[in-house]
């Protein structure tokens, strides 16, 4: 019976597909340079908060240059970044809101080899604007 009355609580399949779409779109996006498409999965006053970056970005003019910069620094290191999302935990968070949870590692490759150049927790408000579901706020948490 509580199974039954817990799951009842949970996000929808859809919902839930639908998140993890947008996570790989933003993964893609971002390792792909495009920032203007990786700040486009965050609502038009949505933030972003870096420990590793020491920054607040807010808005699409600030994430499109976050994303781009980041991306950029990487390339000139000779490295390519991949963002890895795993273990994402949703739950209703208000009308058309999800809380979402998730390990991110990031992993940076070139000639090389490859290393895993971060491992971080992700913590989102997700809203849900004309059927898609997109970032409000993302905190990015390091352990320790």
């Amino acid at each position: 019976m509580a199974a039954a009355a817990r799951s009842g609580d949970l996000p929808s399949t859809e919902d839930r597909l639908a998140v993890l779409d947008l996570y790989a779109r933003q993964s893609h996006a971002i390792d792909g340079g495009d920032a203007a498409g990786w700040a486009a999965t965050f609502t038009p006053g949505g933030s972003f908060e870096s420990p590793t970056y020491r920054l607040v970005a807010t808005g699409t003019a600030e994430l499109t240059a976050f994303a781009a910069d980041s991306n950029s620094a990487a390339l000139a290191r000779g490295e390519q970044l991949r963002h890895w999302i795993s273990a994402v935990v949703l739950s209703h968070a208000g009308e058309d809101a999800l809380a979402a949870q998730a390990y991110l590692l990031i992993i940076a490759t070139s000639s090389a080899g490859s290393r895993i150049d971060r491992s971080v927790r992700l913590v989102d408000d997700l809203r849900r604007v004309d059927g898609e579901w997109l970032v409000t706020r993302r905190k990015v948490l390091r352990d320790g």
